[in-house]
């Protein structure tokens, strides 16, 4: 058993846009905050995990659409709280099961943005996105497969099948829904065959997105192409970035 503590500061280097008027962007800087357990039970059958983490964020980086050019600026600060949990159990001989989850509680602090024109067409729209979520941070995520194995002419066969789920998240710091992603449940599968005198032969068939979920892996809302003058918190135009649908696919693979 492992119990174990961190803290890191890290950094990201400011910079300028490209093609754009507006001012410099500072330096994104974090504090991270971790602690957890690592452990082996019941003669290593069962591998147990968790940790729990802080990350403090000063002048957050975020990208944004406006005036025609897509700009990074900065956020004042922003904040996240999570916790991870995995298992891992060799249930039966050649058959193991794995199980990971993710809790998150992210948000912007003290973040002011524009966000269009005003009605009245006097001005920008200054609103404060404080509390709101940051961009593609699920409030619940969980993965979990179960993959068998079997000997076949002193060779290694195996069938392996992982099921994921995220809850919603927002692709827009202004997170509305129509530029973001509903829950999301997607379905793996994978068959192989694995041989030659070290096993560095493999033949696999494989199914991706078997139940062909349709979503978003990601999406941009263009402020300023948004028509704002009825409504300051109207979408307007927006582009989505489609994940990929059904696919089968067959792999020959050889490892040096």
């Amino acid at each position: 058993m492992l119990l174990y503590g961190t803290i890191t500061k890290g950094f990201k280097s400011g910079g300028t846009n490209s093609l754009d008027t507006s001012p410099p962007f500072d330096q994104e800087e974090l504090w991270s905050y971790e602690a957890g357990i690592k452990s082996d039970w019941m003669g290593n059958r069962l591998r147990l995990n968790g940790s729990i983490f802080y990350y403090d964020y000063s002048d957050l980086q975020v990208s944004t659409f406006a005036d025609g050019t897509t700009r990074i600026e900065n956020a004042a600060s922003a904040d996240i709280l999570g916790i991870e949990a995995s298992l891992s159990a060799v249930l039966t001989e050649g058959l193991l099961f794995n199980l990971a989850a993710t809790w998150l509680d992210s948000e912007y602090k003290d973040f002011i943005t524009v966000f269009g024109n005003l009605p009245d067409g006097s001005g920008p729209n200054v609103v404060d996105l404080s509390g709101n979520s940051l961009i593609n941070a699920p409030d619940f995520k969980l993965v979990s497969n179960l993959q068998y194995e079997w000997q076949i002419a002193g060779n290694m066969a195996y069938i392996f099948g992982q099921v994921s789920h995220q809850t919603e998240v927002f692709h827009s710091q202004f997170n509305e829904m129509v530029v973001g992603q509903d829950d999301l449940t997607l379905l793996d599968f994978r068959a192989g065959y694995r041989f030659g005198e070290k096993q560095n032969w493999e033949v696999a068939a494989l199914v991706k997105n078997a139940t062909d979920e349709e979503y978003f892996q990601n999406s941009v809302r263009f402020t300023s192409l948004s028509d704002t003058t009825t409504d300051p918190r109207r979408i307007g135009a927006a582009l989505g970035y489609p994940g990929e649908g059904r696919s089968y696919g067959l792999q020959v693979r050889y490892d040096f």
